[in-house]
């Protein structure tokens, strides 16, 4: 690219009257003129660019000018500049006067018909640096004869040269008229800078003159209605060196005028640079005296009070950029450095937050700097909190118990303050979701009580402090959410946790999986009165135990690891009350049955460490496990690793299951479905079973098994089983971020499940049904029970995203176990839940296969549908491979007889009866009748074909009577049948059959 036209002085843009002395630039592909900038404080100067204009009148009739940079944009937009002057209008050949690093400066006391050169550049080095900028120069030779008077902004330095120091200048005020000199201060008209400002709310304002080079300046206000003129004028400060303060209260919406007269009798010129600084406040930024595009200047000694718009209101100061090395920024609780230090801090180690607990709600902040460094310095935000008052009752959302008069939001930080200066403590407790409660941050200030009522949210965007011997009440169900991924959280909160909803006892049976959601926590508190021995952690893989090193069971003590899981059998002796400091001694009371985490926090991105044992065989052919009973062992058995979610509110399994591409995407819990002992199937009614309760609840981004949950949130205090897959490092981690805890229309923290040693299915749980990102599902879900209806279900769905293949989101591996086990198997995976592709193929078969504990009668039944298999039309039929028999599993279970053992080639799940026949085929299938007229007798037709065979079974599959070699169309059979429902199967010449179901009776 070729560089600007304007890229060395000989090509310079021309500002003059035509154009308003004003043109746009560019340094983007500029080069480096032969001009350096010599003496100039920044480098840069690689890609300069050059604009001149020219002084009205003779060299003595001396001229002013500002000259300023607006709308900069580009890759560096800290730019730098230069100027130059030359009586010959040469372009080769002139001097330069200085070089200024602020976006608006003013040069006073320059000669009249000069040429004058401006070089302007980035401060940073290399062709990527460049900026687009507008560059304008004012000239003038009266202040008040300035077109456009500067406006100064809050915290933007200014620069203000004065040139030749002549006696002679053009200006308005003298000595006798300028109220900043004394007597023995001479002050000459001329060398003076006029500009405007307008605050915007009422308050002490600062000017902050920061380097000064010179004999002595003056600082000057009045209000701008009063005219520009040599009267009214109000000293502000009179200096002789920089970094001085002279402070002035100006009224918001009030425009006023300031005058800065330089003055100097030696025959240096004089240069100063200043700011105005505004009074900090709510939702303001603040920042080190550099304000935020400069570094800060040397021999500071500033001291800043932050107060908030409310008198008492704390404030908060939040840093996010800091670095002061050598130099040092001190901290007060209060209004003056006479209040408590907090301390004082240097480096580049970011401080804070600090929240005020002075009477005053102010904080104090004292820099001082020294001679040989300076630094970036800082950038903070002010915000101003919401104080809990109290004055209706204890309701959260209540406004009028607010300081603001108003129901804190995410934006707002939050103080509760000390109890006993409030009529009432807050409760956050509600029935609307829409008033789940919010905040920026939260103080609970010493001495004062906050409490989450069962089943509430709160969500704090940043960090939680828990001061002294206050109390934060976090109970059953209810969450404590939190966004920032930093974790600032301080102090500690207390979380109750009952594994039963109903609060009822747990069985000293019953194993209780459990993780913390505090730090250093002692696992044996969880259930103090439950024996030291049946605490227990799992450790994935043990080496020894067979063949795969499977994971193995071993007794946990010390503090809780966050994100591990733990089991405890039963829950006893557990805390009444809160144990507590408050100083009006109250009673805060622990629902019976419940769990007490107290503790800091955990908060934010939190890594947990997994493992496998790398056992992976082909076939899956099992080997004898660390067991006397001579249990085998899989591939999977050194896999599995028992977390925990480790944070005072539920996660999204969904989310959790996404981000961590390590583990399987199935999550494995203990049973939560509550069921009795007999149960009514959700798809016959007439039909009973019960689960058994060795099983776990399974979930994955198909669903669970068993049916009922489409986005599980793992409850805060939950433990589960996730299976590192078998191509992880064999040391690996998962990763839990504050993004898995986000609100959601289908959030709750109400999900804790556990399992007894009786059989009985209990849990806590109360799921939605609705996702909170709906996804197209069609599923079906199976039962297979045995002759006690004890139950184990599968699910098979055809799902948005999933594929045919094993998919880690959408397909999860069954538990093995010498218990009634049911599966379909996809390649080598035995799945308990498994996804197909969309769309639905009605000739799509999946092989099921199941593991039976004993000789048995078992059935096969629908437990659950959704999606188009709940049309009518749409039929779900099971193949039995060994009895040729294709049942529609819509019309009735099918039952069967089988040995102890696995049973994996008998049976196929399908959508047609037919498999993908031939029309004619079909046809012929069509034409054969199976009926019993007057429910006496049996009688088949085929239409088409002759009948091979008949055979009628009863309902256990048991084959009844079998005529062969019929070679007819037509065939009655009539035997001495008992009452009752059969099956007949006719099979065709062909090798084509049709199933059907009669009733007899006599």
């Amino acid at each position: 690219m070729l560089p600007p036209t304007n890229d060395d002085a000989c090509g310079a843009v021309t500002l003059n009257a035509s154009n308003g002395f004003c043109s746009s630039g560019t340094t983007q592909d500029a080069t480096n003129s032969a001009y350096p900038t010599n003496s100039c404080t920044l480098p840069g100067d690689d890609d300069d660019v050059w604009f001149k204009f020219v002084t009205p009148g003779s060299t003595f009739d001396y001229s002013s000018f500002t000259i300023e940079l607006t709308n900069i944009t580009g890759t560096d937009i800290d730019l730098s500049y230069a100027v130059f002057r030359t009586s010959s209008g040469s372009c080769t050949s002139f001097s330069r006067i200085d070089c200024f690093e602020t976006n608006r400066s003013t040069l006073t006391e320059l000669y009249g018909g000069y040429t004058y050169y401006i070089q302007v550049y980035t401060t940073g080095t290399g062709v990527a640096n460049y900026a687009n900028f507008d560059l304008c120069v004012n000239i003038f030779t009266d202040p008040c004869g300035i077109t456009n008077i500067p406006e100064l902004v809050c915290g933007t330095l200014e620069s203000f040269h004065d040139y030749n120091n002549s006696t002679s200048d053009n200006g308005f005020l003298n000595n006798s008229q300028n109220p900043c000199q004394g007597s023995s201060h001479s002050s000459f008209e001329g060398r003076e800078m006029l500009y405007s400002f307008t605050p915007d709310t009422t308050g002490d304002y600062d000017i902050w003159l920061q380097t000064y080079t010179g004999e002595h300046i003056g600082f000057m206000y009045k209000e701008a209605s009063l005219g520009c003129n040599d009267s009214n004028w109000n000293c502000i400060g009179h200096y002789f060196g920089g970094n001085q303060t002279g402070t002035i209260t100006l009224t918001g919406g009030v425009t006023y005028y300031f005058l800065v007269d330089l003055e100097n009798n030696n025959t240096n010129y004089s240069k100063a640079k200043f700011a105005i600084n505004c009074p900090v406040s709510c939702d303001d930024s603040f920042f080190d005296p550099g304000g935020p595009n400069a570094n800060y200047g040397l021999g500071n000694n500033k001291t800043t009070t932050i107060c908030a718009d409310s008198p008492g209101s704390p404030v908060t100061v939040t840093f996010n950029a800091f670095d002061i090395t050598d130099d040092n920024l001190a901290v007060y609780d209060g209004s003056s450095t006479s209040a408590t230090l907090i301390g004082t801090y240097t480096g580049t180690t970011i401080p804070g937050p600090f929240t005020s607990t002075d009477p005053s709600g102010c904080l104090t902040f004292v820099f001082t700097s020294g001679w040989s460094n300076t630094g970036s310095g800082w950038e903070a935000e002010v915000t101003c909190c919401i104080v809990w008052e109290g004055s209706a009752n204890t309701d959260w959302n209540t406004a009028t118990n607010w300081s603001s008069g108003t129901i804190p939001t995410i934006d707002d930080c939050i103080v509760i303050p000390d109890a006993t200066t409030t009529p009432n403590d807050p409760i956050l407790d509600y029935t609307d979701p829409n008033d789940r409660g919010a905040g920026l941050n939260l103080t609970v200030q010493n001495n004062a009580y906050l409490e989450l009522n069962h089943d509430t949210e709160l969500t704090i965007k940043e960090w939680v402090d828990v001061q002294g011997n206050a109390v934060f009440n976090i109970k059953n169900n209810a969450s404590l959410i939190q966004i920032d991924e930093t974790n600032l959280n301080a102090g500690s909160i207390h979380v109750q946790r009952a594994p039963n909803a109903n609060f009822s006892g747990v069985s000293g049976l019953e194993y209780v999986y459990w993780s913390s959601p505090v730090s250093g926590f002692d696992i044996t508190n969880v259930s103090p009165g439950t024996n030291t021995g049946l605490i227990f952690e799992w450790d994935p893989t043990v080496a020894g135990f067979g063949t795969g090193n499977h994971g193995y069971w071993y007794n946990a003590s010390g503090a809780m690891v966050e994100g591990q899981g733990y089991i405890i059998r039963g829950l006893s002796g557990t805390p009444n009350s809160i144990a507590n400091t408050l100083s009006w001694n109250p009673s805060i009371p622990v629902t019976a049955n419940t769990a007490l985490f107290s503790g800091a926090p955990h908060n934010g991105t939190l890594t947990v460490d997994v493992f496998h044992g790398g056992y992976d065989v082909a076939g899956d052919p099992g080997y004898q496990g660390n067991s006397s009973l001579g249990t085998l062992a899989y591939n999977d058995d050194d896999n599995w690793n028992l977390i925990g979610n480790p944070y005072p509110s539920a996660i999204s399994a969904d989310a959790f299951a996404a981000y961590n591409t390590n583990i399987s995407g199935t999550v494995y819990l203990w049973q939560h479905a509550a069921l009795p002992n007999q149960t009514t199937d959700p798809f016959y009614e007439d039909y009973t079973y019960n689960y058994d309760s060795s099983n776990y609840v399974e979930y994955n981004s198909s669903g669970s098994v068993p049916p009922g949950i489409d986005d599980l949130h793992i409850a805060s205090g939950q433990g589960f089983f996730v299976t590192v897959n078998h191509s992880a490092p064999l040391s690996s981690s998962v990763t839990f971020t504050n993004s898995m805890r986000q609100y959601s229309s289908a959030y709750n923290n109400n999900t804790f499940f556990r399992v007894s040693d009786d059989n009985a299915i209990r849990a806590t749980a109360t799921e939605s049904t609705n996702m909170s990102q709906p996804i197209e599902r069609h599923r079906v879900w199976l039962n297979l029970s045995n002759s006690n209806n004890m139950a184990n279900t599968l699910l098979i769905g055809y799902i948005e995203g999933a594929t045919n293949e094993f998919d880690r989101l959408y397909d999860g591996i069954e538990v093995k176990s010498t218990d009634l086990s049911f599966y379909s198997i996809n390649n080598d995976f035995k799945c308990s839940i498994q996804g197909r592709a969309l769309p639905f193929n009605t000739d799509d078969a999946i092989p099921l296969g199941m593991y039976l504990p004993q000789n048995d009668t078992y059935s096969i039944a629908i437990n659950t549908l959704d999606g188009l298999f709940t049309d009518s039309t749409q039929n779900i039929y099971l193949e039995d491979t060994y009895l040729n028999i294709v049942h529609n599993l819509k019309e009735s279970p099918y039952n069967f007889t089988a040995d102890m053992g696995a049973l994996n080639d008998r049976f196929i799940l399908r959508y047609n009866a037919f498999g993908a026949l031939h029309t004619n085929d079909v046809m012929a299938v069509e034409n054969v009748t199976i009926i019993a007229p007057n429910n006496q007798f049996i009688k088949v037709n085929s239409g088409t074909q002759p009948i091979k065979t008949v055979t009628v079974y009863d309902l256990l599959g048991r084959p009844l009577i079998s005529k062969d070699q019929i070679s007819s169309h037509s065939i009655t059979i009539n035997h001495s049948f008992s009452d009752g429902t059969y099956i007949v199967i006719a099979v065709l010449e062909s090798g084509l059959k049709k199933t059907k179901k009669v009733v007899l009776k006599h």
